[in-house]
Order: structure tokens, then C-alpha cells, then sequence
């Protein structure tokens, strides 16, 4: 739909001015989810008075919307104090949680920030798949506790549920308990693998036979297809991510740091950085050598910069679980055809007998220069 506010996204991205930036205060959390990607950080985290320094220059910036996350952002001792002083400067607010640790008293004051929406992790439909997940008792009784108490207070909430072999089976049943509490709600299959390169969270992605059986239950996003004249995504055009310690990221998923709030401004790293420039000008399906000529472009909804960079190094190449969501789509919607291979993924074929998982792939290390 062209309204007001497509338009004025698309004049933002011409402009590039970071309207959304996504800020993990901490990678502390008080789950141990197993398909967590968080590395832990080695520096320290941003002082109270640095966060508000990076407030005042993202405003300057030009930024609108913040999205507050972790880790688990009720772990940090100065999440209250900078997401009040965020509003304060006028920050449209986004929160991202597991909602386990509210109470009464952090739920009223997380609802005197008036936040546009707050993302709650709703993993299981039951209390024991929800325990193998997060790695803690009680966590899906903690967190319904918690999802009740905003709704007590008119917050918004959205509830995300990311499937994967363990609570596949419940896929149904979370449509139905988010139904229940009457909250939209959201269900995705992307694992974004470890940050240090570990197999951890990336051993749980979903293959291509489940994508496809989810696609025809219309239960998850497992790709909607997209026009080759599109960008493959927005990485670099209007938002990026801030780590606990500072570095500034493109996105969650490419970590090609872009610099360093503790020795330069956000708008110098913003403007200048090369990473930025280089994503901004080539981050277009032309410029996508293998995908380019991929009889399956038209049902992929996009590779993704960050998972292809921890595949193989090259933020334009594909990435195997993009490959796999287009064959889901495709076998959706002509199950009585052959699904054709990708290149991508006919040369991993080609350099093992047998690709044991989507997601079981070297992830490649990350040059911390700038």
C-alpha cells in the first residue's frame, strides 16, 4: 500500500538516515535458550552515561524508532533509566523480552514508557518443551505470568515464536494459546548461528521437508517470494544494531563491525564507514552472482547478507537456508513437480556426498577491524 508512511520509509532509505536502531544493552540473560546466538561481549558494557551520550547522538542522527533487546534487557540495571530517558528525547520505543522477570511493580513502569510494542518470546505450548528450550523450570508459566501483566496494563504486545525440531510438534498449538490470550503473534523459522561459530544454535534449524509442510499450514513465514528488481533487504539503508559494548553493527545478523561509540561519533561511523558505503551501493540482486541466475529467484524471499557472510565470507553470496525456504515454496505451491536445485546449493552437493542440515555449516570468522 503507498501511503504516507511507505513514502516516507522509502525517503529515508534514499537519505539514509538510521530511522531504527536496534541496541542490545546487555548479552545477559536469565535463560540459557539453545538456540541462542549471543557471544558474550569482553569489554564492558556502555556505562549509564555513555548510553545517554548515544541517545542524544542517535537523535541527532536523525533516528525515530528504538528497539530496546538483549540478552534480556530486564537483566540490565540501566535499562530503565535509558529507555526513560530515550522517551524523554522523544525515541518511538520497541522492547524485546522474555517476559519472565516481570512483576507488577517493572511491569507498571515498562507501561509508564507508552512503548509502541513489546516483543514477547513465546517458545512452547507446553511447560516441558519450554523448559528444554530456555534451560530453566517454569520459564513458559513465568512468561505467560509476565505477558498477563502487560496485558492488565493495555501494553501492546506481539508474541514471536521461533519453531525448530524440539517445538515443532506444538507449531498448532501456539497459534491456539496465543489466540487464546487474544495477541497477534508471529511464527519463524530463521536460527541465526552462533556468534563465535559454534554449532549450538545453528544445529537446530528446520529442514526443508518441515519448511514446506509449515508453508502449506500457513503457520510461519517460510518466505513470501520477491521481485528480481528488488534489494534482497534494507541492510545499511535506514537502520543498524549497537552491541552491549558499543560497536556498531549493519544488522543482528552481519557482524562486520562498523565501529566504535567509545572513540567516534554515530554519525561519523554512520557516514563513513566503508562497509556502509560498499552494502548501500552492491546490496542488489544484480550484484548477487549466484543468485542472479537462479531459476528459483522469483520464489526466495530474500537471501540474507548476514547469514551468507558467516557461511562462506561473501556478504553477496547466498546463504543456504534462503535456498531451502525457496525450495519450500516452491513445493507448496507445485507439489506435483520436481523441485528444482539451487546453484548454491548444488555446489555444496558437490563438495560433500550429503549435506547432513540446512544450518551445520563453518561459520566464518569475523575480521574485528574497521
Amino acid at each position: 500500500m503507498d501511503d504516507h508512511y511507505t513514502r516516507l520509509l522509502k525517503r529515508l532509505h534514499q537519505e539514509y538516515v538510521p530511522y531504527h536502531v536496534i541496541w542490545e544493552l546487555t548479552h545477559h540473560c536469565n535463560l540459557d535458550c539453545v538456540m541462542c546466538y549471543n557471544a558474550p561481549v569482553t569489554r564492558p558494557e556502555l556505562a549509564l552515561a555513555e548510553g545517554c551520550s548515544v541517545l542524544d547522538q542517535l537523535a541527532v542522527a536523525g533516528a525515530l524508532r528504538l528497539t530496546l533487546t538483549g540478552g534480556e534487557v530486564l537483566t540490565s540495571p540501566h535499562f530503565f533509566p535509558l529507555a526513560t530517558y530515550a522517551r524523554q528525547t522523544g525515541f518511538a520505543l520497541n522492547i524485546k523480552t522474555n517476559a519472565t522477570l516481570l512483576t507488577p511493580d517493572t511491569a507498571d513502569r515498562l507501561a509508564a514508557l507508552e512503548p509502541l510494542q513489546v516483543d514477547v518470546s513465546l517458545l512452547a505450548a507446553t511447560s516441558g518443551t519450554a523448559d528444554r528450550i530456555t534451560q530453566r523450570r517454569h520459564s513458559l508459566e513465568r512468561a505467560l505470568r509476565g505477558i498477563s501483566l502487560l496485558v492488565e496494563r493495555d501494553v501492546p504486545v506481539k508474541l514471536n515464536s521461533l519453531l525448530m525440531e524440539i517445538n515443532l510438534a506444538e507449531s498448532e498449538s501456539l497459534v491456539s494459546l496465543a489466540r487464546s490470550l487474544g495477541l497477534p503473534h508471529e511464527q519463524f523459522v530463521k536460527i541465526s548461528p552462533d556468534d563465535q561459530g559454534t554449532p549450538k544454535a545453528a544445529q537446530h534449524q528446520l529442514g526443508r521437508e518441515a519448511m514446506t509442510r509449515l508453508n502449506a499450514m500457513n503457520l510461519s513465514s517460510c518466505g513470501q517470494g520477491s521481485s528480481p528488481t528488488e534489494r534482497t533487504c534494507q541492510v545499511g539503508m535506514g537502520s543498524c544494531l549497537i552491541s552491549p559494548d558499543g560497536i556498531v553493527y549493519p544488522c543482528i545478523e552481519l557482524r562486520i563491525p562498523l565501529g566504535d561509540l567509545r572513540q567516534q561519533t554515530f554519525a561519523e561511523i554512520w557516514q563513513n564507514s566503508p562497509h556502509l558505503q560498499q552494502l548501500r551501493l552492491s546490496h542488489t540482486r544484480p550484484h548477487l552472482h549466484t543468485c542472479a541466475t537462479c531459476e528459483l529467484i522469483e520464489y526466495c524471499e530474500g537471501r540474507c547478507a548476514g547469514l551468507a557472510f558467516k557461511e562462506s565470507g561473501d556478504w553477496l553470496a547466498p546463504d543456504t537456508l534462503a535456498c531451502h525456504q525457496a525450495q519450500a515454496r516452491f513445493a507448496h505451491l507445485h507439489s506435483d513437480r520436481t523441485i528444482p536445485t539451487t546453484p548454491h546449493l548444488a555446489k555444496l552437493n558437490l563438495a560433500s556426498d550429503a549435506v547432513a542440515s540446512p544450518r551445520s555449516l563453518h561459520v566464518h570468522p569475523i575480521d574485528l577491524t574497521f
